[in-house]
């Protein structure tokens, strides 16, 4: 699969979300990681979800970024998603990975989320 043909597929599994429960979820140790951050200020995980949809709905980019970290290397890219958040006062990053690669029902997972500070 060509890096375009995955991203495609990243974002055909985030709009699938919005009616497809499997398509855009957490991981499990993200929730947990994101419930307790507390530069979150109470945004919870399924507000970040909902919001990562809907910012993907209204045309927003995902940014498809080469794999380099060791732990990871069984992925060729991570894909991030930066985006402003009302409640919180720097922009929110969502770190999401391709988890399967079906061309008719793809799903992500969210693996991180965190306010974006650069």
């Amino acid at each position: 699969m060509t890096p375009d043909e995955e991203l495609a597929l990243v974002k055909k599994a985030i709009l699938l979300g919005q009616t497809v429960s499997g398509c855009c979820e957490w991981h499990d140790r993200a929730v947990h990681r994101v419930e307790r951050e507390p530069d979150l200020q109470g945004v919870t995980p399924d507000e970040i979800r909902t919001l990562t949809i809907n910012f993907v709905v209204a045309g927003g980019r995902i940014h498809q970024v080469k794999e380099q970290r060791p732990e990871y290397n069984d992925y060729d890219f991570y894909y991030k998603i930066v985006f402003s958040v009302s409640e919180l006062s720097h922009e929110l990053f969502v770190e999401l990975r391709l988890v399967d690669s079906d061309a008719d029902v793809p799903a992500v997972l969210i693996v991180n989320a965190h306010p974006q500070r650069n």
